[in-house]
């Protein structure tokens, strides 16, 4: 998926971009789990190009890491919920409902030390692919 955006902050290899919300955004049920401050989303990008606040970018998030985040964000604590139901199942009513919620719990927690992992990796990050020039793309990174 690819999306444009201007370059707000630059880092070394990080930049921070302000994205416009695609046609796809705009008619997507989940929008509000995506960027619940409206239209201002500001996305964190790998960039090998020197940019400068201001440019308008193209950057692309992998299917892959796209899927590795949703599975972080909602697969984890609802495993773990299950887990914790299934496993206060064995005792009683009460006890299913508290260990299904401490699984939840549990699985939120897992969820960030996971993330922090990776965001200090840089693994699930978009990348910048183009700075654009009015409509015409200019120095595309090589993968």
């Amino acid at each position: 998926m690819r999306e444009k955006g201007k370059v707000v902050e630059v880092g070394e290899q990080v930049v921070k971009i302000n994205i416009e919300p695609g046609d796809a955004c705009k008619k997507c049920p989940a929008a509000e789990l995506c960027h619940p401050a409206g239209d201002l989303r500001i996305v964190e990008a790998k960039s090998s190009l020197k940019l400068d606040v201001g440019d308008e970018v193209v950057i692309e998030v992998s299917p892959r890491s796209g899927l590795t985040a949703m599975f972080l964000l909602f697969g984890i604590p609802v495993i773990m919920a299950l887990i914790g139901i299934f496993i206060g199942n064995s005792l009683n009513d009460l006890y299913t409902v508290i260990f299904g919620l401490v699984g939840f719990g549990l699985g939120l927690i897992f969820a960030k030390i996971i993330n922090n992992a990776a965001a200090k990796k840089q693994k699930l990050l978009p990348r910048v692919v183009c700075r654009l020039s009015g409509e015409t793309e200019v120095e595309p990174e090589s993968s």
